[in-house]
């Protein structure tokens, strides 16, 4: 699709009981005509969200980050702006946690980032350009030889941070 499509979307998170698979709750975070194209075979909600155990942390990309309780109570959000996407391909990258820091990516065509909040309040508390197109990879820490190091793929190269 080259354009939005124009027609209202209603961005859920929702919670599952792990036995029974039955809904315990769902949130409806934002009821919005979308910001960006998006390819027939992609969704907005492409992202996967994470959790502490306590909180749920939902990335919708330029629609948005999003942390909620247990009981699906929006704790605290923040909105992007909306970037073009190779092939309209749209967002795909999920968010980690790594200790108290919640991880997000954004690669896109225009201005590609990393940044990481405080997972309690959604302060920021580090923010780096990145140099990479449109891109879908989801970041991973680990810890090698003493190091720990935020690895992130792209279309160049993979990088450590």
């Amino acid at each position: 699709r080259k354009e939005p499509i124009k027609h209202m979307h209603h961005f859920l998170v929702l919670c599952l009981d792990l036995k029974s698979g039955e809904y315990l709750w769902q949130k409806e975070v934002l009821a919005s005509r979308p910001l960006t194209p998006i390819h027939i075979k992609n969704s907005y909600a492409a992202e996967t969200p994470v959790t502490d155990g306590e909180r749920v942390y939902a990335y919708f990309g330029s629609h948005g980050l999003y942390c909620l309780d247990k009981t699906g109570k929006v704790l605290w959000k923040k909105m992007f702006k909306p970037y073009e996407m190779r092939n309209g391909w749209g967002t795909g990258a999920s968010p980690i946690l790594d200790g108290d820091q919640l991880i997000i990516v954004n690669d896109n065509m225009e201005d590609s980032w990393m940044a990481s909040y405080d997972k309690r309040t959604g302060r920021q508390l580090w923010k780096t350009k990145r140099d990479e197109p449109s891109n879908w990879s989801t970041p991973y820490v680990w810890e090698h030889d003493g190091i720990r190091e935020l690895i992130l793929t792209g279309r160049n190269r993979t990088r450590a941070y």
